[in-house]
């Protein structure tokens, strides 16, 4: 409660008084250093955008989960993730960013599945887990149901093999073929092969290890 009456600056960690309350709510007359020191915390926090690179496993081999991102600025595959809403942690970003633009298929806060460390995109705020999900064909993923803020319209799955292949070329927005999917290839958005590099280099992408257990 005591984060609704402070505004909170990341730069310097200043504590303002809130000047938009209504007169029904006044600020509190003291405020105590727990207060203080528990709303740096959220400051520290807040505004972080983050995703999820999603994979599965598939009669013993790694699938990457990628989707279409219809973004006027983008318009390419990627993994998923997004801004921040108020007083969210980076890993509650992620798990419902992956669950929005996953056409709310992928509920990680309900099955309880486990994210990786997180991996800092070079350049940039954006954090990318990493997170094992159960294998479905793309095309169940795409079933239309009662979700809002989807903001992706097509899903596919990569082999392991192509997407390392990907990671490993120069290009900056390279085409993959596809492992089952709408389309039989996709070209990955900058930012995301990006981040995806990244996340490999901090180890966070997965080995066919993973797949034989």
């Amino acid at each position: 409660p005591m984060c609704r009456y402070l505004h909170i600056s990341k730069a310097h960690c200043n504590i303002q008084l809130s000047a938009t309350l209504g007169s029904a709510m006044k600020p509190p007359k003291r405020i105590t250093t727990s207060a203080v020191l528990l709303a740096c915390s959220w400051a520290a926090l807040a505004g972080r955008p983050a995703g999820i690179t999603a994979f599965a496993c598939k009669d013993g081999q790694v699938l990457h989960l990628l989707a279409f991102d219809n973004g006027p600025a983008r318009q390419a595959w990627g993994h998923f993730g997004g801004k921040s809403e108020p007083y969210e942690t980076p890993q509650a970003t992620a798990t419902r960013e992956f669950f929005e633009e996953s056409n709310c298929f992928y509920n990680l806060a309900k099955s309880g599945s486990s994210l990786s460390a997180a991996s800092k995109a070079p350049g940039s705020s954006f954090l990318t887990f990493s997170a094992k999900v159960p294998y479905v064909p793309a095309e169940d993923i795409a079933v239309t149901r009662d979700c809002v803020h989807v903001e992706r319209s097509q899903w596919v799955w990569v082999t392991h093999s192509e997407l390392q292949a990907a990671l490993d070329s120069q290009d900056q927005s390279p085409v993959l073929a596809t492992a089952d999917g709408p389309v039989d290839s996709v070209r990955l958005w900058s930012e995301s092969i990006n981040a995806l590099r990244q996340a490999r280099k901090d180890g966070l992408l997965p080995d066919s290890a993973q797949c034989n257990v």
